[in-house]
């Protein structure tokens, strides 16, 4: 059973790529050393978008019309994400561990795209709740990137 991500291996997510590929690696290993699922082993097909929204398209085009994966897996980031996101709903194939907390992939159900991370509303309210009511904080500053990223994560903000 082929499988197939488009993560970031390098660039300035190079980090999360990396160790969120090796750690898939790890436990595609394990399962198919007991057989695989139903029988089936997995392999995974892993290409570099370096965080860069058009390379991620093209290599998610690729992994869907020549790899034909079964399923997609493990892509990393908001800017990325929401640039594949019309790709994955037009092909109505999985997208299971999208690592991002962006609404953009919640609100409106997203049927084909499975998170593995928490909201950045569920992440912010958690924070401000520890800064406000264990630490006894009055006020909290923001700082944002300047990216899809950056922004899905001040947008979280309104309901402060």
């Amino acid at each position: 059973m082929l499988i197939g991500s488009s993560a970031a291996l390098t660039g300035p997510a190079a980090q999360l790529g990396t160790n969120l590929i090796s750690g898939a690696e790890a436990a595609i290993s394990e399962i198919n050393d007991v057989g695989g699922i139903n029988g089936r082993k997995l392999r995974m097909i892993s290409y570099d978008d370096a965080y860069d929204p058009p390379k991620a398209v093209e290599n998610t085009q690729k992994l869907i019309n020549q790899d034909k994966v079964f399923a997609l897996f493990n892509y990393v980031g908001t800017p990325t994400g929401v640039k594949v996101a019309p790709l994955v709903q037009e092909a109505q194939i999985p997208l299971v561990g999208m690592f991002t907390g962006a609404e953009a992939f919640r609100s409106p159900l997203q049927k084909y795209i499975f998170n593995i991370r928490g909201s950045y509303y569920e992440e912010t309210e958690l924070a401000i709740k520890y800064f406000a009511e264990d630490i006894g904080l009055k006020k909290v500053a923001v700082f944002y990137q300047a990216d899809a990223f950056g922004l899905a994560g001040l947008e979280e903000q309104r309901w402060l």
